[in-house]
């Protein structure tokens, strides 16, 4: 009996979390994930969605300020996209700690004209590259704190 009851809660847990989409903390990151990952069209994201993207690049690499009308100032739903292998910020101040170690599969990690308070990336072993490039530092008073991995796997730091 025990292992039929725990048959149905596993079936019913995978059941509920299939469909699932992910409830933004930001509007602005909730707006692009809208225009660069809503594959089915219904301006919502679901767990799936963000399961298959590998490249999140918000204003980074157009070279200019980014061409939209949203500010994005919390990056913590990051954690959601668990297969992402880059990362690309640029033009944004983020007002939110920004913590990425469940994105375990992030192989680089680049900001530029970006300010956070808070950057953790310690647990990540697959990192090669970090970079924070272009005017930064102009505000350096916003970085508290970056996280590095210690175990040496981070081969590739541009500051």
């Amino acid at each position: 009996m025990k292992t039929i009851f725990t048959y149905l809660v596993g079936i019913l847990f995978i059941c509920l979390s299939h469909g699932q989409n992910i409830q933004f903390s930001d509007n602005g990151f909730r707006q692009y994930c809208l225009d660069n990952f809503d594959s089915n069209n219904d301006n919502k994201i679901s767990l799936a969605e963000a399961a298959s993207v590998r490249k999140i690049d918000i204003g980074y690499s157009n070279n200019s300020t980014p061409q939209y009308n949203f500010t994005i100032t919390d990056l913590s739903d990051l954690f959601y996209f668990k297969n992402v292998n880059k990362i690309l910020i640029g033009f944004q101040n983020i007002s939110v700690p920004i913590d990425l170690n469940t994105n375990i599969k992030l192989r680089r990690l680049s900001f530029k004209s970006f300010t956070a308070p808070y950057i953790d990336i310690n647990s990540l072993k697959k990192l090669k590259k970090f970079d924070l490039t272009h005017d930064i530092f102009s505000n350096i008073s916003l970085y508290t704190k970056i996280d590095f991995p210690s175990d040496g796997s981070l081969n590739n730091v541009k500051l």
